[in-house]
């Protein structure tokens, strides 16, 4: 194994989500592997730590400067936008046809056995890494204007920006729902729990080489590091210690907060109890009028985001979930405030002004 010792400090926290290792791995390896050959510079070195389904992605500060110097430096800016929104949408209608395939073959009585699902399975890793890379565009160049502080130089882009999410935001949550779906029926087939197989990288999966033992011990905690020739995954707990402790080390706050800022991207000034939400099997605690404050919204949030009176991200830029659910409902919503879910608690007195960008923390 690679050595893990911690040699960079410039590693930032990027989001924070509820997500198995083996859609994780899928997404490591498509920026890994699609990122140079289709937005044309590369995007691989990433790590995460999980604890209990709950990972922290981090990234290095080289990584965001190099997406944001590549958009800057190229000659025609809106040709190149034009060009990946014609790339999204031919890649959105193969992967619509996909879907509709796959699905009318587990929709019969008899359903596939374990060598077709594990074919079928093959093919969903196959394109869901060439599509997250095309539909995470829009989301990653956001993130390198962000985080290197230059977000209104995309400003002029946003029309076409939005275009190119607009396409593709709906088909990955259907991409995943039916990669979990056959994950469901290939752990019936081999006679496993399907967590064994969300647990598993999905190499094990398809060569039948899963390790039920190091599966287990991956639902509790590992680290997860992307390398120039690999992609390195640990449960070993002293690797996990070290570098949780440093990383959240220099990417949380500390001291009293009364005050939170970020980007407002719906206008409004309502006053309410905190509700924060990291896990999605917390969303049926949301009562009527509470706040929202949680890491991004994500697809399965839109019926529960009816019962909120705003919405508070850590993340977020012009085309993220939150940002589009907001103007949609007309919510009063403010993302990428980095520390919201690390400094409110639920049943926090907050007034959103949505209008300034500012939460003030009543309590």
């Amino acid at each position: 194994m690679e050595s893990l010792k911690i040699k960079n400090k410039d590693w930032r926290l990027l989001v924070t989500r509820d997500l198995p290792l083996v859609r994780f791995y899928m997404i490591a390896k498509s920026y890994k592997e699609k990122s140079r050959k289709i937005w044309g510079w590369t995007y691989n070195a990433g790590c995460l730590v999980s604890e209990k389904g709950i990972i922290n992605v981090y990234r290095r500060d080289k990584y965001f400067k190099r997406g944001a110097n590549y958009f800057k430096n190229l000659r025609n800016k809106r040709a190149y936008l034009r060009k990946f929104f014609n790339i999204s949408k031919e890649e959105t209608e193969r992967v619509e046809a996909n879907i509709t395939q796959i699905s009318k073959e587990l929709k019969k009585k008899i359903k596939p056995g374990r060598e077709k699902l594990l074919i079928i399975f093959k093919n969903l890793y196959i394109q869901f890494k060439r599509f997250w890379i095309i539909q995470n565009f829009t989301f990653t160049l956001d993130a390198c204007f962000r985080q290197t502080g230059q977000e209104n130089f995309l400003k002029p882009y946003e029309p076409l920006i939005r275009k190119i999410r607009s396409l593709t935001q709906d088909k990955t949550i259907i991409l995943e729902n039916l990669i979990d779906e056959v994950l469901g029926l290939l752990a019936k087939e081999l006679k496993i729990r399907q967590p064994i197989l969300l647990n598993s990288i999905p190499e094990e999966i398809i060569n039948e080489k899963i390790n039920k033992k190091e599966a287990i011990k991956r639902s509790r905690a590992y680290f997860l590091i992307v390398r120039d020739k690999s992609i390195i995954v640990t449960t070993r707990k002293k690797i996990i210690l070290e570098w949780n402790s440093f990383l959240k080390g220099i990417n949380t706050c500390s001291g009293k907060v009364g005050e939170l800022k970020g980007r407002t991207v719906f206008p409004g000034r309502v006053k309410g109890k905190a509700r924060v939400i990291i896990k999605k099997d917390e969303l049926n605690e949301i009562k009527k009028g509470e706040i929202i404050v949680t890491p991004m919204t994500e697809l399965d949030y839109i019926p529960f985001l009816k019962k909120v009176r705003a919405i508070i991200t850590d993340e977020g830029g012009i085309t993220c979930h939150a940002a589009i659910v907001a103007r949609e409902m007309k919510k009063p919503c403010i993302i990428g405030t980095k520390i919201a879910t690390q400094v409110l608690k639920d049943g926090d007195r907050v007034e959103v002004d949505a209008k300034r960008g500012v939460v003030k923390i009543l309590k």
